[in-house]
């Protein structure tokens, strides 16, 4: 099942870089600066998204909203692989699931 799952996400990484990169060109016309070097592998892609989850955490402390944020880290930056490349690897896995289980503020 593990497989299958993986499969899954890979498709849908893959996906959603080849959209992005297909935009680039209409991008440039517009002089717009697309950043699709962070898809060039799997594990640039999860270093940025976690970055980018990390700093948007960051940001809402800072504007004291952090209350009423909700991130949604995707399932793969769980990895074992991606969680070993982190500082605190114990850390690192206690935050993501701390976001994985918040319940939402809005109402259903």
């Amino acid at each position: 099942m593990q497989r299958v799952a993986s499969a899954g996400v890979r498709e849908a990484e893959s996906h959603a870089s080849t959209q992005l990169l297909r935009q680039e060109p209409n991008a440039r016309t517009l002089g717009v600066h697309l950043n699709t070097a962070v898809f060039a592998t799997r594990e640039r892609w999860q270093e940025y998204a976690q970055g980018a989850l990390q700093t948007v955490e960051r940001l809402a402390t800072e504007l004291g909203l952090a209350g009423h944020l909700h991130l949604w880290p995707d399932k793969s930056l769980g990895a074992t692989s991606v969680a070993r490349r982190m500082p605190q690897p114990e850390e690192y896995q206690r935050w993501l699931h701390r976001w994985w289980s918040r319940f939402s503020e809005w109402p259903a």
